[in-house]
């Protein structure tokens, strides 16, 4: 098949050892993809190596990949479910210290603390609940003793020690 028209066929790049340990040496300090565009190298490349050399890649830490999670405490970290109250304080640090301070200091997205700051908004106009509102007390209470008599009759033997205490 002829080649097409403009197009040169991709030489492979060779890299010396010494650059590789270089490579695979700053990934503590800078993290995997700040290291490989440090040293020019894809990022897939560069993780090769780090797998190769023992370095297991995950457990790494890392730096900041891009400009939006810089100060991040929590940056790329699992999902996490926050109380009524912490969204309450969160909204009022916001409030007073600005978004990105509030993002920095509790770790909390910045996406997150819009979002959350956009529902209070509808929840004054009526359009939704409050996400700093928890449930009624009325409902605390129907939802633990239904969780206390599922329990009971998911053990017949306490109804049986129940009713003998009773004589």
């Amino acid at each position: 098949m002829p080649a097409r028209k403009g197009s040169r066929k991709r030489e492979r790049r060779q890299y010396s050892e010494d650059e590789k340990t270089r490579a695979v040496a700053d990934v503590p300090e800078l993290g995997l993809c700040a290291a490989a565009r440090k040293h020019g190298i894809p990022n897939s490349t560069l993780h090769k190596w780090v797998g190769a050399k023992g370095g297991g890649g995950a457990a790494e830490p890392r730096a900041p990949e891009s400009p939006g999670h810089e100060g991040s405490p929590r940056a790329g970290g699992p999902a996490v479910r926050y109380t009524p109250s912490q969204k309450a304080e969160y909204l009022e640090y916001a409030a007073k210290h600005g978004v990105t301070k509030a993002w920095k200091k509790h770790g909390v997205s910045r996406f997150t603390l819009y979002d959350w700051r956009r529902k209070v908004r509808l929840a004054a106009e009526g359009k939704g609940p409050s996400p700093t509102s928890g449930p009624a007390p009325q409902d605390i209470e129907a939802l633990r003793d239904k969780e206390i008599l599922n329990e009971w009759h998911r053990h017949p033997g306490w109804k049986r020690q129940a009713t003998d205490r009773r004589r």
